[in-house]
């Protein structure tokens, strides 16, 4: 509904989709889902959760695509707080009852790296370099 009152903005006069066709371009298109992090996350040795200040349409759409890789999502969307927000990572530490010590995030945004070591988390900030990752997770014995 929010979408559709969007789309009736003047600036989507010439627009030629429906509210329901673009986001159906949008997930198909903006898609890039990197296989070898994924396989890296199954091989880590703890729970991995899925964090993203992605919205409703889009965060549906990425949990049913890699959502069977992580044990969970959390959505700020749904939290009320987005990442780097303080908010956001006390409300995961909450609801997974670990201490902020306990949690790592991995993110290839700095603010929400240096937001979640603010609250304590361990945190990398990932640069594309999937070896440097690894080799990060092997250091913290949480690779099996």
């Amino acid at each position: 509904e929010y979408l559709r009152r969007v789309f009736e903005d003047k600036i989507f006069d010439d627009l030629s989709l429906s509210p329901e066709e673009y986001i159906d371009y949008w997930l198909k298109h903006d898609n890039h889902v990197n296989l070898e992090m994924l396989n890296l996350v199954k091989s880590i040795g703890v729970p991995a959760y899925l964090g993203t200040n992605q919205d409703s349409y889009r965060t549906k759409h990425i949990k049913k695509i890699v959502g069977h890789t992580f044990r969970g999502c959390f959505a700020s969307y749904a939290i009320g707080h987005i990442k780097p927000e303080s908010g956001f990572y006390r409300y995961i530490e909450n609801e997974l009852g670990l201490e902020s010590k306990q949690i790592l995030l991995i993110d290839d945004t700095l603010a929400n790296v240096e937001g979640a070591k603010a609250r304590g988390w361990q945190s990398y900030l990932y640069k594309g370099d999937l070896k440097q990752l690894k080799t990060f997770l092997q250091e913290l014995n949480l690779l099996t």
